[in-house]
């Protein structure tokens, strides 16, 4: 990160994997829970955690379904 910034607030709307954890920036057929695209766009669970731990984000207090902690 440059300057050594932080975020307080991390707002990503992507498909979630329910197996893996993954998160897909690109199409997915909702109903299979595949991507539309032969090389989709995917960052893994434990990649995402590391981002945001680089980040200095904060992890949400309030549990929710779906929810990740780190």
């Amino acid at each position: 990160m440059a300057d050594n910034q932080t975020f307080d607030i991390v707002h990503i709307a992507a498909f979630v994997g329910p197996r893996s954890g993954d998160l897909y920036f690109t199409d997915v057929d909702l109903d299979s829970g595949e991507s539309t695209v032969a090389e989709p766009d995917v960052l893994t669970a434990d990649a995402l955690t590391s981002l945001l731990e680089v980040a200095g984000a904060r992890p949400e207090r309030q549990e929710l379904p779906g929810s990740m902690v780190f």
